[in-house]
């Protein structure tokens, strides 16, 4: 997969289903992320091909007739990244394995600072425990044919960020994502795109890209923080969430809201997406 000059929709929780990753790779979105999805969980999932709908479906509870957890396409594939929720390389392994046949990459989550991740492990807890999340990415980049890369939230020093993505580098990582704020700062606070900058650099002997994420509301944002920060892509949450016509190209302007939720609603229902998902991304 490639990040050069890309606009990437970001991995955001019970957001970033099927409707909403197709929704916003029609109006420009290179790449998509999927929200993230714990290893136990999609170890236990069964793999069902939807003849019906034409997708690759995978159910929980291991049942024929279980709800499914993740739904994709054969079209959807190049451009998807699959993130996952470990704390541990062989379950990492056994998951990505799972799913590695039907995406183009397979992201670790190393940057949620929710209760839920930091509890189990997983998500910004392996901020704080390197060794481990170079485990998992070296055990994955060995043993997966398809991709591998990370996410990634600031440390409480420039120079500890620099210093882990340098170790995530070594392990033979396709890009990395850094969230431009740390583990306890919010959405209110500023993201700070300055140690982007230092971490570009730092990578750019290895020819790792980076993926700038942080107060992407535009496109203009989008072109303004490559211009910063020398990043390869620009990753976009909020903004897609509030508007997903924020990827239209060269700074179109934003089509009505009520457009792209029509467009929302009709991709939900074409793909039977879960109707409480649906309802929660129109809030």
């Amino acid at each position: 997969m490639e990040y050069r000059d890309k606009l990437v929709l970001a991995p955001m929780v019970r957001v970033g289903m099927q409707p909403m990753r197709l929704l916003a790779a029609s109006y420009g979105a290179d790449i998509v992320y999927s929200e993230e999805l714990v290893a136990q969980r999609v170890i236990a999932s069964t793999r069902v091909v939807n003849e019906e709908l034409q997708s690759i479906d995978f159910l929980d509870r291991g049942g024929e007739h279980g709800r499914v957890m993740f739904r994709t396409t054969a079209e959807e594939r190049p451009r998807l990244v699959f993130q996952l929720g470990a704390a541990d390389a062989v379950l990492a392994l056994q998951a990505a394995q799972v799913v590695a046949g039907d995406v183009a990459e397979v992201g670790l989550n190393m940057g949620c600072p929710k209760a839920f991740s930091l509890q189990g492990g997983m998500g910004a807890a392996l901020l704080r425990k390197p060794e481990i999340a170079e485990d998992i990415m070296k055990t994955l980049h060995r043993n997966l044919n398809i991709p591998v890369s990370c996410k990634i939230r600031l440390l409480d020093t420039d120079q500890d960020t620099v210093e882990l993505a340098r170790r995530l580098a070594a392990c033979g990582i396709n890009a990395l994502a850094v969230h431009g704020r740390t583990t306890q700062q919010r959405p209110r606070d500023p993201a700070h795109w300055d140690p982007i900058r230092l971490v570009v650099d730092a990578l750019a002997p290895d020819g790792v890209p980076v993926v700038a994420n942080g107060d992407v509301f535009t496109w203009e944002d989008a072109q303004r923080v490559k211009r910063e920060t020398g990043c390869a892509a620009a990753m976009i949450a909020r903004a897609a969430m509030w508007n997903a016509s924020v990827f239209r190209p060269q700074g179109e302007r934003f089509l009505p809201l009520d457009e792209v939720q029509r467009e929302f609603v009709r991709l939900a229902l074409k793909w039977e997406n879960a109707l409480p998902n649906t309802k929660y991304c129109l809030k």
